[in-house]
């Protein structure tokens, strides 16, 4: 049976929500632990506590993935005295890494904030506060036939060929491929000295900018050639907008207590707090799960009637109210706890892909809000 490691995984994961996306202040990624390690068992949380941790051992899984960095901001000391030093100190006893994916997965396609916007059921959605833009190339590479569906999985698998709610999109044309191995060389085909005719396909596919490294080591991994035949070309295309928070709109206006009653469905754990302005004739929303009361004035110029998300303190109502703008305080947890089955459905699919579906993953659901 194929071992899976850690960095397997990881490569899968960051493959779909590049670290590239994260905000700069934020820390994403593996933060304690082997990136070789062999995988044998998943959790997914929201945040990593002892609770977590002790799942982990009990189901002998060794890797957990959560949305919040158990590591934030700079540590000067780990030491026992510590609840946070007692918990990585156990972490490291038990070789369980631990692996975050923060504002990455909440900016990503199809990551958190998506997520929130279908269970709500927003239609004509867009990016809310925008952070960067997607910048894509295009990779051509020269494959022997015989070889390119080998090729095309690669780099399909690393990224290459996503275009919206598709992946592994490319297109091929066939031709005569011709070289002249000179001594010294060691050729897959042909021999040197002479020269070689091959049917070959030129392989044409689309690459977000930031996973092309990966691409292109993965291609190079597992293509025949010596000397691999390959370019790089920018695209001067309309690039996407990508960011925190979303906004979009109801198929239909809502009163206020069917808006209400529909963000309490869509987020059955929170604890809705209203504020702001109450409207009776709500349909264009904005949202952002956790922590996103900084992104009200921009819900207000965008045209929401409400905006939800977690963390709304007093004086951030009264802006609102000002602006007229009807605000959900439905708490971090309340628009994040959706974040652990997310995250495993991710992984699941990506041991999938790498050969190992058998490996149990546990999306930890019993972590519950702090307020009651």
């Amino acid at each position: 049976m194929k071992d899976v490691r850690v960095k397997d995984v990881t490569e899968k994961l960051e493959a779909w929500a590049p670290l590239s996306l994260a905000e700069a202040w934020d820390n994403p990624g593996l933060t304690v632990g082997n990136p070789e390690s062999l995988i044998t068992g998943v959790v997914t949380s929201l945040d990593i506590t002892p609770q977590v941790v002790d799942r982990a051992k009990e189901v002998g899984a060794n890797f957990i993935v959560s949305h919040h960095p158990y590591i934030f901001k700079g540590m000067k000391q780990i030491t026992l005295t510590t609840a946070h030093g007692r918990l990585i100190a156990d972490l490291l006893k038990h070789d369980i890494s631990i692996y975050a994916m923060h504002t990455n997965l909440d900016i990503v396609s199809g990551g958190l904030n998506d997520e929130a916007v279908k269970r709500l059921g927003l239609e004509n959605t867009d990016v809310l506060d925008k952070t960067g833009q997607e910048d894509f190339v295009k990779l051509r590479v020269f494959v022997p036939e015989l070889e390119a569906d080998k090729v095309r999985q690669a780099i399909g698998n690393a990224g290459a060929g996503a275009i919206g709610n598709y992946s592994h999109c490319s297109f091929s044309v066939t031709g005569t491929g011709r070289f002249l191995p000179l001594r010294g060389a060691h050729p897959a085909i042909g021999q040197v000295e002479i020269l070689t005719n091959v049917r070959e396909e030129e392989i044409s596919v689309v690459v977000p900018r930031p996973v092309l490294s990966k691409v292109v080591k993965e291609m190079l991994a597992v293509h025949p050639y010596e000397t691999p035949a390959y370019e790089v070309v920018s695209l001067d295309v309309p690039h996407k907008a990508y960011g925190l928070g979303r906004i979009g709109s109801f198929a239909q206006a809502l009163s206020f207590d069917d808006f209400k009653e529909r963000v309490q469905e869509a987020f059955p754990q929170a604890h809705l707090r209203l504020g702001g302005h109450k409207c009776q004739c709500i349909q264009r929303i904005a949202l952002c799960t956790g922590g996103g009361a900084e992104f009200i004035d921009k819900a207000a110029s965008l045209g929401a009637d409400a905006y939800i998300t977690g963390d709304v303190k007093y004086h951030d109502m009264q802006r609102a109210k000002e602006l007229g703008l009807l605000v959900v305080d439905a708490g971090h947890f309340g628009t994040e706890e959706m974040a652990a089955k997310l995250l495993a459905g991710k992984i699941k699919e990506a041991l999938g892909q790498l050969g190992r579906p058998d490996i149990e993953v546990e999306a930890f659901s019993e972590q519950r809000d702090f307020f009651f």
